[in-house]
């Protein structure tokens, strides 16, 4: 036994000894950059573990002892976070550096090699072919489902009036659900409808914890090992139902999508389908996409069926031009509905409690609705939208604080010197700290404080543009981050011009984890009243069912 360990220990140190010959420059770059000390073989590892494996109080931690980059070993593996704007510029701005870390492998058995998490050549034609769905000259097509979805949830809602707190995160959960597979899938799962807890929001509940859980203990970084736990058994789980819900929406979108088809041959409309293809012959894969729907806005003068989905239909059409498979439609479908909803989810909580615990900011926001629609209880509309100056320095703030994707990594393929004066050496990992980065006290005055004058114009100016970056920048930035500011200021207008939004009653602080999406483990919670107007919300449908570190307020 004891001769088994020391051979064991003394296999270690032997490859120890070697990798430190092999990675002479990346130990000495990467030892330049400040960070705590650290151990052979293990690293960081007491470092983190010491923290109880929070990020959040992680990264307080080290930007408080070491500034706006740190480095931290995790086992041989040399990590660079960076929250300040000229480094982070550096690498996003670059075509140099869009590899995603070696982290987001995690992620494949689940979302794939799809936009989300593939790199090199793979990324670019994807990223080439689906940019387009979300062309800003398309998202007015959607506006009817937003404000549908949003009648919905505050029909939901009214059950919460006047009651105790409750986790307002639920609620907005299922609407961005409905919206993001009715836009984008063209299909209604009718999530806020349902009579029990959707198993695809808790699913994906489940799985971003697991995801981190499981990416800061390296023993459960080897699937042999992952598997065969507990947890390992509900990731598989969580895989079955969140790969289930994406088949059956491909399936039922792929038969109404052969339907139209054989439907526009049957009625003989080749006459507007050729008018489609000579609009497209440019190549302009954006106009390929608007004509693609505007044909099926044709049919449906003359069938009454529903107007076609730009981003799934898209990638059917494109099965049979780029060669497609079944598996890379199902990873960019799971993409997109993780995202899509997810995301946009956590923003509405966050700008919700926000609001709840800033009465000023919201007394000042529903001034600006009420100028807009009055006591008129009609839908947003895309002009309404531009005219909701200030609703949109709310969610800049929001994001400004709890940036919706804290965190992006990125692969050093190349030795890159950044804006701060440190070498970045190759085999090295980045990780873009969007969270610090908009609490960076050099770039914003008091920056706990929810302001969202901030970003008035002649507040702003003189900033650094990399200042402010929760949608990602450069090359890989978000491809949906129009569609979802279109859908923030629906949800919320929405939201606002039918309640007061109130703080608990109890003592409660936002408890902030980074689980792929910065979430709440403590939940989202606030209390809601009616607002009292000489017309209400009308209702689209009646539901089925009944079922910490924030910031600090200027009031």
């Amino acid at each position: 036994m004891l001769a088994g360990v020391l051979w064991g220990l003394g296999a270690l140190v032997v490859l120890q000894v070697i990798w430190t010959l092999r990675n002479r420059r990346l130990l000495k770059l990467c030892n330049q950059i400040p960070g705590p000390s650290w151990f052979p073989v293990i690293g960081n590892f007491f470092s983190i573990l010491a923290c109880n494996f929070d990020f959040i109080k992680m990264v307080y931690v080290y930007r408080s002892r070491y500034g706006h980059i740190y480095r931290i070993w995790f086992g041989p593996l040399c990590y660079v976070g960076l929250s300040q704007a000229k480094d982070v510029e550096t690498i996003m701005s670059s075509q140099k550096f869009i590899h995603k870390s070696r982290d987001y492998s995690l992620m494949h058995p689940w979302l794939g090699t799809g936009l989300l998490t593939s790199t090199g050549s793979k990324w670019q034609h994807r990223r080439r072919i689906i940019t387009p769905t979300f062309h800003f000259r398309i998202l007015d097509r959607f506006m009817d489902s937003f404000n549908r979805n949003s009648d919905i949830m505050l029909q939901s809602l009214a059950r919460e009036d006047g009651k105790p707190a409750f986790d307002v995160h639920h609620y907005l959960s299922l609407c961005t659900l409905d919206i993001i597979c009715e836009c984008a899938m063209g299909t209604q799962v009718h999530a806020q409808l349902q009579s029990k807890e959707s198993s695809y929001v808790k699913a994906v509940n489940s799985m971003c914890w697991l995801l981190y859980y499981r990416g800061v203990r390296p023993w459960l970084l080897l699937d042999f090992i992952f598997s065969r736990t507990a947890n390992g058994k509900l990731f598989n789980n969580n895989l079955r139902a969140l790969h289930a819900m994406s088949r059956d929406v491909i399936t039922k979108r792929r038969q109404e999508y052969l339907e139209e088809k054989d439907r526009i041959r049957a009625a003989g409309l080749n006459g507007v389908v050729a008018k489609a293809v000579i609009r497209t012959d440019s190549g302009d894969l954006a106009a390929k996409v608007e004509a693609a729907t505007w044909v099926t806005q044709e049919e449906d003068n003359v069938y009454g069926s529903r107007k076609r989905s730009a981003f799934l239909d898209h990638l059917l059409e494109l099965a049979e031009t780029e060669n497609l498979s079944d598996d890379d439609i199902r990873e960019e479908v799971d993409t997109i509905m993780f995202e899509g909803h997810d995301t946009t989810a956590a923003c509405l909580s966050f700008a919700a409690y926000s609001l709840a615990t800033n009465q000023h900011v919201q007394d000042k926001l529903h001034d600006e609705l009420q100028r807009i629609f009055g006591d008129s209880d009609r839908d947003a509309t895309f002009h309404d939208l531009a005219e909701m100056k200030y609703l949109e320095r709310v969610i800049k703030e929001t994001l400004r604080l709890y940036p919706s994707v804290p965190l992006f990594w990125r692969d050093i393929r190349e030795e890159v010197t950044l804006g701060s004066g440190y070498t970045l050496p190759k085999g090295s990992t980045v990780a873009l700290n969007m969270f610090m980065l908009g609490r960076n006290p050099d770039a914003f005055d008091d920056p706990e404080l929810f302001d969202p004058d901030r970003f008035l114009a002649e507040n702003w100016h003189g900033k650094h543009p990399f200042d402010y970056t929760p949608f990602s920048a450069g090359p890989r930035n978000c491809v949906g981050q129009k569609f979802a500011m279109l859908e923030l200021k629906v949800v919320l207008s929405k939201l606002v011009r039918n309640y007061r939004l109130l703080p608990p009653p109890q003592r409660f602080s936002l408890d902030l984890a980074v689980e792929v999406v910065l979430k709440s483990r403590s939940g989202v919670m606030l209390r809601v009243e009616r607002r009292h107007r000489k017309a209400a919300a009308r209702p689209h449908a009646q539901p089925a069912f009944t079922s910490g570190m924030g910031p600090r307020s200027t009031a």
